[in-house]
């Protein structure tokens, strides 16, 4: 399950220091296509069987596009298209599109992969934001909008609970809880404030990430808060639980932005600055290799468990998303309407279409 968001406009200075990074020598990032996906892309995820799922779209016409992890698209569900009754399908170039006479998505912030195969929306709507449970078919099954106003983050608890990181207002913020369908448990508001992301441990217990407040939060199974930390966090952005069940934080600042890695206990084990510049996004493979979407300087930064820079990929036009696949393949979200594909463990992968940059 990978997590992809996007944060408005970002400076446009580069990381002198990526540029001198000694990994250019013979240890980039394997073989780069780059493919058509959707206007004004959001969110990015890679399920079980490969399939790519992007969101985005414009007002009255929010789409997720399918792709194989050659670029070529599958399907496309359009939703809120509302000169089209009912639900129907017709053939083009790009393989079958489906039009949804209702808003399954709005303004998507993020994508989830849920059990089924089913996809989580976080949508941060119009007036008001909403969850949605869509199949892998495109039809909504459930669409959450109690307790709920400005989601950015879905999490799932081991009983199979649905967890949203609620941003709020900036200063409000929550998580609320909901079980498998859609129905209200709590709100849990210790320790947080306007929280970009939330995840849950290999032992059970919830981190959260409150972006203005500048901390990260542990809390119990029960909403207990167990720990915080405001040590060199600065605009946490985005949370991963490492494969040995240590905690990744990414920071959108104080200047190029940095990954601290965490115990679960809250020790900091790692401060890194090298190889970062604006990251908007990060994912980690099964081997525990982090990968993380620099927008600033337009590239992907590869890191090991140990947080090493083994690697980056370069001339990825601002690189918003990110998901990993289970072979160590790496699919980028492109402020451009693109993505990018990346073979982050070396192999090489063979083109349908691919697109010149």
């Amino acid at each position: 399950m990978f997590l992809s968001v996007s944060l408005g406009n970002a400076s446009a200075n580069g990381n002198p220091s990526l540029k001198k990074s000694p990994v250019q020598s013979g240890q980039k990032i394997r073989q780069i296509f780059k493919y058509k996906a959707v206007k004004n892309p959001a969110a990015i995820a890679v399920n079980s069987k490969d399939e790519i799922f992007i969101a985005g779209g414009k007002k009255n016409s929010y789409e997720i596009a399918v792709f194989n992890i050659y670029g070529k698209r599958l399907k496309t569900f359009i939703y809120g298209a509302v000169k089209h009754n009912g639900v129907y399908a017709v053939k083009n170039g790009n393989g079958k599109v489906y039009f949804y006479n209702n808003n399954g998505i709005v303004k998507p912030w993020a994508i989830f992969i849920g059990k089924n195969g089913n996809l989580w929306v976080a949508n941060e709507g119009g007036k008001k934001g909403f969850i949605s449970k869509i199949s892998p078919e495109g039809k909504v099954l459930l669409k959450i909008t109690n307790n709920i106003d400005f989601p950015y983050s879905i999490a799932f608890t081991e009983s199979g609970d649905i967890l949203a990181a609620d941003y709020g207002n900036g200063f409000d913020g929550y998580i609320s809880e909901y079980n498998s369908k859609g129905i209200f448990l709590r709100k849990i508001t210790k320790g947080i404030e306007n929280p970009y992301s939330v995840i849950t441990g290999n032992n059970g217990n919830i981190y959260a990430a409150n972006y203005n407040k500048g901390d990260i939060v542990c809390l119990s199974k029960t909403g207990k808060l167990l720990w915080s930390s405001y040590k060199d966090i600065s605009y946490p952005y985005s949370i991963l639980s490492g494969k040995t069940g240590n905690i990744w934080v990414i920071n959108d600042g104080p200047v190029q932005g940095s990954i601290i890695k965490y115990t679960a206990g809250g020790r900091v084990i790692k401060y890194i600055t090298f190889g970062i510049s604006y990251p908007y996004g990060a994912a980690a493979d099964k081997t525990g290799n982090i990968f993380v979407a620099n927008f600033n300087n337009d590239t992907v930064s590869k890191f090991n468990e140990k947080g090493e820079l083994t690697g980056f990929a370069g001339n990825i036009r601002k690189p918003i998303g990110i998901a990993a696949d289970e072979k160590g393949d790496v699919f980028v979200l492109n402020d451009d309407g693109y993505f990018t594909k990346i073979t982050g463990n070396g192999g090489r992968l063979k083109s349908d279409n691919p697109v010149k940059k």
